[in-house]
């Protein structure tokens, strides 16, 4: 899939240095010019957040945007919320790539455990929006590496191993070809990261994951 490649070639390009916290960080003062016009907006955006907390999903399984308490009927009602013609009418659709898809490098890979009830709400998303002769752009978005792709090798951790970063590549690459031939999800955009401005969530010395607290 050609859109992909763009994806492992920034990856092999991103620095050693680029893997690990900057510890003299330094804000820097940037502006946006609305006046040059570099591409078209998608439109407002919407996401659905499925495996957010959890630190082990198997025991714990997690569903944060609620769509699996919900009959078929509240279901719909939200949907005609979102994406009907007296609704918001979104646009663009952020997925997020959670870090359980897979164990560790060449394991098989399992899209679907942990994203039933988000593919469900983006699926019957993109129906709603197709009938009203409208279309979606999604972006999917890694909401944490897996554990292995770490330099921690535990969840949550804070920086990429760059011996990994093959290996990450293809956990999202495999992901998208999978929303792209299961689906058939128009993937436009993929995102290395989630809130990557949040890096001081994490202490200094990254030895923990900060999990329950950001």
């Amino acid at each position: 899939m050609k859109k992909i490649y763009p994806l492992l070639i920034t990856l092999f390009c991103l620095p050693i240095s680029g893997f690990s916290q900057s510890l003299d960080f330094k804000a820097t003062h940037a502006e946006v010019n609305f006046t040059k016009h570099l591409r078209t907006w998608d439109g407002f955006g919407f996401n659905y957040v499925e495996t957010a907390q959890t630190i082990d999903y198997k025991t714990d399984p997690q569903d944060y945007g609620g769509f699996s308490i919900l009959d078929e009927e509240s279901k719909k009602e939200i949907i005609e919320m979102v994406f009907g013609k007296d609704g918001l009418k979104v646009g663009l659709v952020k997925m997020f790539l959670d870090p359980w898809h897979q164990e560790a490098p060449g394991q098989p890979f399992d899209h679907e455990t942990s994203t039933s009830n988000m593919r469900e709400f983006v699926r019957m998303g993109l129906k709603k929006t197709r009938e009203r002769g409208s279309d979606l752009t999604i972006i999917t978005t890694l909401y944490g590496p897996p554990p292995y792709a770490t330099q921690q090798k535990f969840l949550r951790g804070r920086d990429l191993d760059p011996e990994m970063k093959v290996h990450l590549a293809n956990y999202m690459i495999d992901w998208v070809k999978f929303l792209d031939e299961k689906e058939g999800f128009p993937v436009k955009y993929i995102s290395l990261h989630n809130e990557g401005e949040d890096w001081q969530r994490w202490p200094a010395d990254g030895k923990t994951g900060n999990i329950g607290q950001g």
